[in-house]
């Protein structure tokens, strides 16, 4: 793991200084969210206890390799949403600057790498009333990676996330802290732009974590459709992460994307790390192949407190929890939402678990209030 963390490659002097812009232009001109200095209200913030030494060698190729992604797929129950769509707010940003291109696989695309056991027959066209355009493999998005971390009490788990600035990762609350007790995770590392064999750019550890105290607060935590394990319209958490050895942060290797806020009801293009059932041979600690799904937004759903969050075809698994769902909006692509949980779920004869359709949380000017707090751990 050691010579993982140097940075072999050293980041391209233009990307370090769009980073920097983006954070200048982004603080100068107000369009990260309101913030004030102190912290917001009602946001828990976790502390690393570890050096970045002592994370980097907890995390052998063994333990990494045993890492499973954790069950979050409660029932779904609301039905207040299905024909409704949050109120009209005003898409806002968090920075001016363009994250990287991303090339779509044409409508249709199917597995581009054979899956362990291949999909099973009852799979094809069992996307019900649900519609989706494309799901397989696909190719890596520099700021797309992912992220290992350990509960209290020891078990290794995995998740996706994507780097929205030069130093935080944006995931899923529920990769961050249980959203039963308000148990924090911890020992978190993160590789980004995984493809195939190796570490690109290295491993990062994590520094801090924030997350809204809703998440995994009563009576939050309990409401209709969380089935306990969350208030899932904020199952969003950011990871602030430490610089590598040689002194540089993961996104001056590869940049960073923006959150939209109120995004529009639109086109969704999901990337993640699947690690379960049919995934599972092909996702070790040092060989992962990122997977897509391409789908519209289809449903929103309203939870007690007056918050929401979305639905779209997917064909995934655990894993890929964290993962981006990006839109394309004003010539540009930003982050809209992360991958929270499962709504139409099969389980297989080995007893695992797929997903047909999944829900990321909506997110409002809440997640910039955040980001630009965590944005200063």
């Amino acid at each position: 793991m050691a010579n993982q963390t140097t940075g072999s490659r050293r980041p391209a002097r233009t990307q370090r200084i769009a980073v920097a812009a983006a954070v200048v232009a982004a603080l100068s001109t107000g369009v990260l969210a309101p913030a004030t200095q102190a912290k917001p209200a009602s946001v828990a913030v976790h502390r690393e206890q570890q050096s970045p030494a002592s994370v980097l060698r907890y995390w052998t190729p063994e333990r990494m390799r045993a890492a499973r992604p954790l069950e979050v797929s409660p029932p779904r129950t609301l039905a207040n949403g299905r024909s409704k769509q949050p109120p009209a707010g005003k898409p806002t940003a968090t920075t001016r600057t363009a994250g990287p291109k991303i090339s779509l696989p044409r409508d249709g695309t199917g597995l581009r790498r054979p899956v362990g056991g291949g999909l099973h027959p009852s799979w094809y066209g069992l996307e019900l009333p649900w519609q989706i355009q494309s799901y397989g493999y696909a190719g890596s998005i520099g700021p797309v990676g992912r992220i290992w971390f350990m509960k209290p009490g020891g078990g290794w788990y995995v998740c996706s996330g994507t780097l929205v600035s030069a130093n935080v990762v944006l995931t899923a609350a529920h990769c961050v802290r249980d959203g039963s007790t308000g148990s924090w995770y911890g020992r978190w590392v993160f590789v980004p732009a995984q493809y195939g064999y190796g570490y690109p750019y290295g491993t990062f550890t994590g520094r801090n974590a924030a997350v809204y105290s809703t998440w995994s607060s009563y009576p939050y935590n309990q409401v209709a459709g969380t089935d306990g394990e969350g208030y899932f319209p904020m199952d969003y958490a950011f990871i602030a992460l430490n610089r590598n050895s040689a002194g540089h942060n993961a996104g001056d290797y590869v940049g960073a994307f923006p959150i939209l806020m109120n995004a529009p009801k639109g086109n969704i293009y999901h990337l993640g790390y699947p690690v379960e059932g049919m995934w599972a041979g092909g996702c070790s600690s040092t060989t992962c192949w990122p997977w897509h799904c391409r789908a519209d937004v289809q449903r929103y759903d309203l939870y007690a407190g007056g918050n929401w969050d979305e639905g779209m075809s997917c064909f995934d698994s655990g894993g890929s929890s964290g993962g981006p769902w990006f839109e394309y909006w004003n010539c540009r692509w930003y982050v809209v939402s992360v991958q929270s949980h499962m709504g139409i779920v099969h389980s297989d004869a080995n007893g695992h678990r797929y997903g047909l359709s999944f829900y990321g949380a909506y997110m409002n000017n809440s997640v910039g209030s955040l980001f630009a707090y965590a944005s200063r751990l």
